[in-house]
């Protein structure tokens, strides 16, 4: 029997799309696949899980639409993933998102007037002193 003239099962193409989903979401935003799995699923190992074992229609669903409500406004949801409505993500991985987000922003490299470079003897907040600033730390 020709197996290719069959199409995807279910359980096939809802994986498909839920790697879609990780795969932009995570670009779009930088955040580790990890977390991103925490965020939608309220579980780090989800993303490794759903890829080998079974998958229900209702995970399935509130996955979706909770990547649907995070999704970033800059960035184009896949064009071949239908996106459904979006679900709140649960309170602990909003707190966890609102942490994530300030410690980013606390990280992230002040504005400077007009078209000033930073000055190559001051560290830019996070980044990594090298030697010679360490010396002049301690």
């Amino acid at each position: 029997m020709d197996n290719n003239r069959f199409s995807k099962s279910s359980l096939e193409i809802a994986r498909a799309n839920l790697r879609v989903l990780f795969d932009a979401y995570v670009e779009a935003t930088g955040f580790p696949v990890t977390f991103a799995s925490e965020l939608v699923a309220d579980d780090r190992a989800f993303v490794y899980r759903f890829k080998r074992t079974g998958l229900n229609f209702q995970s399935f669903d509130r996955v979706v639409g909770r990547f649907s409500w995070l999704w970033p406004k800059d960035a184009a949801w896949p064009q071949d993933v239908p996106r459904v409505a979006p679900v709140k993500i649960s309170e602990k991985a909003l707190t966890k998102l609102r942490e994530r987000e300030q410690q980013a922003s606390a990280n992230s490299t002040p504005n400077l007037p007009g078209d000033a470079e930073w000055p190559s003897d001051i560290p830019k907040p996070g980044a990594k002193l090298t030697k010679k600033m360490e010396a002049h730390r301690g």
